[in-house]
């Protein structure tokens, strides 16, 4: 005797989850170089390693984005089950229902570290040494980069663990759901 509907629930969750990973953005194409005379080829160099730069830390952004809206997807799919199912966990077997609870909770401690989220250059700053010094805005722009990529990469791997352990929670919950998964 199984829950009815569930099956056709957790079905359309994981194919959201799934779509949603399937539609993450694709990095564009690198840029063509345009022939440059002898005498800007150093500067040229400067502005190549900088946008190399710019691009590694937009793609880091974009990636702990990404990993937002999975939570986002994953929390829809929590609040269902423990809508639909609260009463049958918590009356059967009080555990699953604070298995649901608690990835609920992952799921919100989640979006937190995105407040941590680094993308640079900060419009004020560039735009107000960029107009002093070019050359300057570059090198300091360059550590700036660096530095952004480092704490995007920690918060990348810290969601990524908070994320994967809601999803286990989920998945835990949902699978020891009594008679959830019975044959009719």
């Amino acid at each position: 005797m199984g829950i009815p509907g569930l099956r056709s629930l957790l079905t359309f969750v994981v194919g959201f989850v799934f779509g949603a990973a399937a539609r993450r953005t694709a990095v564009p194409p690198p840029r063509t170089a345009h022939s440059l005379p002898s005498s800007d080829i150093a500067r040229a160099e400067q502005v190549f390693g900088y946008n190399i730069l710019a691009d590694a830390v937009r793609r880091s952004v974009d990636a702990v984005r990404f990993l937002d809206a999975l939570f986002f997807a994953l929390l829809a799919a929590d609040v269902a089950l423990l809508v639909v199912f609260q009463d049958t966990a918590d009356a059967r077997l009080p555990s699953i229902g604070a298995m649901f609870k608690v990835a609920l909770v992952l799921d919100v401690i989640g979006f937190l570290p995105t407040l941590a989220l680094r993308d640079v250059p900060d419009p004020k700053n560039f735009a107000r040494i960029f107009v002093r010094t070019p050359e300057l805005t570059r090198e300091l722009g360059t550590t700036e980069f660096l530095d952004a990529t480092a704490q995007n990469s920690v918060l990348r791997i810290v969601k990524t663990a908070v994320l994967l352990t809601a999803l286990a929670c989920t998945v835990a919950g949902t699978l020891a759901l009594p008679g959830a998964w019975a044959v009719k």
